[in-house]
């Protein structure tokens, strides 16, 4: 099974237990680096990447709707995720999210471009 779809089944996976649950999470950017991300993407557990990924989504999909910038029309979880990992692996002591607002950023460039 490639990455992509192990993500993809752990963020369905972990989406329907939440659904079942009384309370409300609001995650927010934490101190996890670039390395806490790219360990998580090629751990065979995926635990962590299942709060890592689903964070990372959930960011980018806030930011569509704040922007009002429609720049995941045609992406999926597995080439965001990838792209995230590529970038996060020329710099692993980042801050995850610091990571995925450059991400974001360049992904509202690219559709502007379109």
């Amino acid at each position: 099974m490639n990455k992509g779809v192990a993500i993809a089944l752990v963020l369905t996976a972990s989406g329907a237990q939440a659904a079942g649950q009384q309370t409300i999470q609001i995650l927010t950017p934490s101190t996890n680096t670039c390395r806490a991300f790219t360990a998580a993407m090629v751990a065979p557990d995926k635990t962590a990447l299942v709060g890592l990924a689903g964070w990372f989504i959930g960011y980018l999909s806030g930011v569509a709707q704040g922007t009002r910038t429609d720049f995941l029309h045609g992406e999926d979880v597995r080439r965001l995720s990838s792209r995230l990992y590529n970038g996060c692996l020329r710099n692993p002591e980042m801050l995850l999210s610091i990571a995925a607002e450059e991400l974001a950023k360049i992904l509202i460039e690219e559709h502007r471009v379109r």
